[in-house]
């Protein structure tokens, strides 16, 4: 789960992490702070953006 940290949804985000922690979901989540919402498609000018993609490769290669 990815939430930004001036996005409307990011707690409801980070909420919705949470109850699947409680239901037995294995899942990540992290805020990337001083972006808003749509903040992962902008990669190409935005650094949160290219880490964001880089931590979610990461994940990926260690699944």
């Amino acid at each position: 789960m990815l939430t930004a940290e001036f996005d409307p949804l990011a707690d409801e985000g980070e909420q919705l992490y949470r109850r699947l922690l409680e239901s037995g979901v294995q899942a990540q989540c992290q805020r990337y702070l001083g972006v808003n919402h749509g903040f992962f498609q902008l990669a190409g000018i935005s650094l949160a953006g290219r880490k964001a993609i880089q931590d979610v490769a990461s994940i990926i290669r260690e699944s």
